[in-house]
């Protein structure tokens, strides 16, 4: 028989969702931010209802993204507690949201050339010639904050 589900096992579960729901939410701050002229026509309920969908989605694509972190976390196994476990849980956590942040960064930029949001068509550009990685020094160079707001979000999930 399994290990009950303990109530410091769903505050720890909670407490990391509620850390990449902030996470998401710092990175709508930030597209809007950096993205403001795009959208000082619109006006201020329309934004903050964006705001209010945006929070939806959020929830929708962490559990979707974090799917196995919270079935780890939720299973009734006696090893749950055990020190390698939850380090394993917690690594899934990171590199999963990390990549999820990644996305979440890059559509800050790739909004101002495309006028939408990152899509699966961005997997067709990557594959439709090396132009792609041969820009990406340049990109660097002329968008070195994005990077470094991106290690800042995952540093503070860590």
């Amino acid at each position: 028989m399994g290990a009950p589900l303990e109530l410091s096992h769903v505050f720890r579960l909670f407490r990391r969702l509620i850390i990449a729901m902030l996470l998401f939410s710092i990175c709508r701050g930030l597209f809007f931010a950096i993205n403001a002229t795009y959208f000082s026509t619109s006006p201020v309920v329309e934004i903050v209802t964006a705001f209010i969908a945006g929070l939806r989605f959020d929830i929708s694509a962490i559990i979707f993204t974090n799917c196995l972190f919270i079935v780890l976390c939720i299973l009734p196994v006696r090893w749950r507690d055990n020190r390698m476990y939850q380090y394993a849980t917690k690594v899934i956590f990171i590199t999963v949201n990390a990549i999820a942040l990644l996305a979440n960064c890059g559509d800050v930029i790739y909004f101002r050339y495309t006028f939408r949001r990152t899509t699966a068509d961005v997997f067709t550009l990557m594959n439709a010639g090396a132009d792609f990685f041969s820009l990406l020094p340049q990109f660097f160079r002329d968008f070195w904050y994005i990077p470094l707001l991106w290690v800042g979000l995952v540093w503070f999930s860590v």
